[in-house]
């Protein structure tokens, strides 16, 4: 466990933004009512803000979340993150702009936000209200991203006034604990590279259209593969050259105009989700 602590840390990114949404409890028991139906059996929330600037925001926050989780793996269900310290500075550095675009983008919401509501009666018609919409100043606190970096708990962290037998306890949880959640993340390495080796697979056993994309995004992951291999796992490092070697090194357009190169591909991607299912790492492709 000593090793895994100085080869990693963990990390957590959170982003938040106002819902633009409010149940209408009123208009709610009147569906209900007219409906005949129980008081449960429905709900009706208002949409209060349709705007392309929010949608930006939204687009943004879903781009931002899903590069932190292209850079990292799972390490517990509250959102933390296990980040190689070989990636801290291209996690950094390739995050920082997308926050920054968060940030300006909130700006434009909140500018939009001041003048909506005329445009918004017009669009809710017999449902707006006026009350439901709060002031620019109460969504702002609802708009906000930060970033929380930390250790990975030792089981040496402990200094405490206990008896010797129940310190061994907690140092054994802490290191099984550990160790349960670095296999976890390995585990989901895994199974992430089996599933970009499959979409290419599938994309260029049909003979149709061929979507540079699927190439893009095993190659990006084969570039860090070597980073997030915390376990030194001899067989990841050699499924990670595999891979470069047969398939990274040639671009879409050599496997569209090169049915040879493409059999090749096919071949290659086909054999390396072979060998991950050997492993006993993912379920047979269907």
């Amino acid at each position: 466990m000593k090793d895994i602590t100085q080869k990693a840390m963990l990390c957590r990114l959170r982003i938040g933004m106002w819902g633009a949404e409010k149940l209408d409890r009123k208009l709610t028991a009147e569906i209900t009512t007219q409906k005949k139906a129980k008081s449960n059996a429905a709900r009706v929330t208002k949409t209060l803000y349709e705007s392309p600037f929010l949608n930006e925001y939204r687009t943004l926050a879903g781009a931002t979340r899903q590069y932190a989780r292209d850079l990292t793996m799972p390490w517990d269900d509250n959102a933390t993150r296990l980040l190689p310290v070989a990636m801290f500075d291209d996690y950094s550095q390739g995050i920082q702009p997308l926050l920054s675009a968060l940030d300006d983008a909130k700006e434009a919401v909140f500018d939009d936000f001041k003048d909506c509501q005329t445009r918004e009666q017009a669009r809710m018609g017999d449902m707006y209200n006026p009350a439901d919409f709060p002031s620019v100043e109460a969504i702002q606190g609802k708009f906000y991203h930060d970033t929380q970096f930390w250790p990975i708990p030792s089981a040496g962290d402990w200094r405490v006034d206990m008896d010797t037998q129940r310190m061994a306890e907690i140092e054994s949880s802490t290191e099984n604990m550990v160790n349960q959640r670095l296999e976890s993340a390995m585990g989901d390495l895994w199974e992430r590279t089996y599933e970009r080796v499959k979409k290419l697979w599938e994309n260029l056993s049909k003979e149709d259209r061929y979507y540079d994309s699927h190439l893009d995004n095993l190659t990006e992951l084969v570039e860090m593969l070597p980073d997030m291999n915390l376990t030194a796992d001899p067989r990841l490092s050699k499924l990670a050259e595999d891979l470069r070697l047969n398939l990274c090194t040639k671009s879409m357009d050599d496997f569209r105009k090169d049915i040879g190169a493409r059999g090749d591909a096919i071949k290659a991607s086909r054999d390396a989700m072979t060998t991950i299912e050997g492993f006993g790492m993912f379920a047979p492709a269907k």
